[in-house]
């Protein structure tokens, strides 16, 4: 048998054991690799800022598609999904009228 690629295992891991805070850590490492994110959801994620205002809460990550030219909002949540964090999506995907929002938990 010939391979023509070596092949890797997927792994489930804990965040926190790569990334010791998610908006100082998490948040720019992700910011810095949206093309893997991108490629996974059939998005060509641009123009991505991090920690943009939207009333008095931070957004993530706002970004934009570039084949739809809909924003992305980008919500990085280390744990299990919340009211809390699910409130502040809809806050930034009203304030800037996204059109895509992904939530990362």
């Amino acid at each position: 048998m010939t391979i023509k690629q070596n092949l890797g295992r997927i792994k489930q891991i804990n965040l926190k054991e790569v990334f010791e805070k998610e908006d100082k850590d998490f948040t720019p490492w992700l910011n810095e690799n949206l093309n893997i994110l991108g490629e996974k959801l059939n998005l060509d994620i641009i123009d991505s800022n991090i920690e943009e205002n939207v009333g008095s809460f931070s957004c993530d990550i706002i970004a934009r598609d570039s084949d739809s030219n809909k924003i992305i909002i980008i919500e990085n949540q280390f744990g299990a999904t919340d009211h809390d964090h699910l409130g502040k999506i809809l806050t930034y995907a009203a304030g800037k009228q996204a059109g895509i929002i992904i939530w990362i938990a």
